[in-house]
């Protein structure tokens, strides 16, 4: 590389002020880089291992830079695209700067993974100077945390309330972790009419709940996902995988609509 990347500050950057993204926002990248907690406390952390597919607790990779939106603590100093938000990061910045363009090979980052998404630990800087490099990919060290709820790749802080009324959702109907993937649904009220709808068809099959009042038992969750969703929506025409059979579920159970 024969010249350092610029340090350029984020088109949202203002000192000493947390982000509030302005409305009609033309960057969406000039939000402020996603914190773990925020996330963590709208899609739930669930204990133990992630056995969700290719997820390893701990593993070195080479990560997509585009896929690190977030930070673990760092708050306010990147925006999403790793932009600097404050000028006081320039010396640092630089400095990381000048050594990739003298061509040294940038150390591994230590990185977080939550579903599609990567927090930084350790490395902000050299994220950022990845990013206005160019660099596609980044060497790292990942650690996985799996949440309740599936962290898309899109998720932005806009998101949350959304993810957050997934996350109670799964609370009261333990789905697999197989039909989680299928649950996109656009407002938080879509998820309590999917709940109330698990409830009534589990109440109808006579699957109820251990405790009066609580979520649905596991297997009563997932008895109502395949034999009273999936088939559903097979015969509305949709392939039991799309991303979007919790919806056409939920429509097809308007008057008038589905079979």
């Amino acid at each position: 590389m024969g010249s350092a990347p610029r340090f350029t500050t984020s088109p949202g950057a203002t000192p000493h002020r947390w982000w509030r993204r302005a409305a009609g926002m033309a960057d969406p990248d000039a939000e402020a880089a996603l914190l773990l907690d925020e996330v963590l406390a709208a899609a739930g952390r669930r204990p133990g291992r992630c056995d969700r597919p290719g997820v390893l607790p701990v593993c070195r990779a080479e990560v997509a830079t585009s896929s690190v939106v977030g930070t673990v603590a760092r708050r306010g100093d990147f925006d999403r695209a790793f932009r600097p938000m404050r000028p006081e990061l320039r010396g640092r910045w630089e400095r990381v700067a000048d050594r990739v363009a003298s061509g040294a090979q940038l150390a591994p980052v230590s990185l977080l993974r939550v579903g599609e998404l990567y927090f930084v630990m350790d490395g902000h800087h050299r994220i950022s100077v990845a990013r206005a490099a160019g660099l596609e990919k980044v060497p790292a060290v990942v650690r996985a945390v799996c949440t309740t709820a599936l962290v898309d790749a899109g998720l932005t802080r806009a998101d949350l309330d959304r993810k957050a009324a997934e996350r109670e959702f799964l609370g009261g109907v333990p789905l697999p972790d197989a039909a989680t993937g299928q649950l996109r649904l656009d407002r938080p009220d879509r998820y309590r009419q999917l709940a109330s709808a698990a409830r009534d068809w589990s109440a109808a099959a006579g699957l109820v709940s251990r405790r009066p009042g609580g979520p649905l038992d596991p297997e009563a969750a997932a008895a109502w996902w395949d034999t009273g969703v999936l088939p559903r929506v097979r015969r509305l025409g949709l392939a039991p995988t799309a991303p979007g059979v919790a919806a056409a579920y939920l429509d097809s159970l308007r008057p008038g609509q589905g079979s």
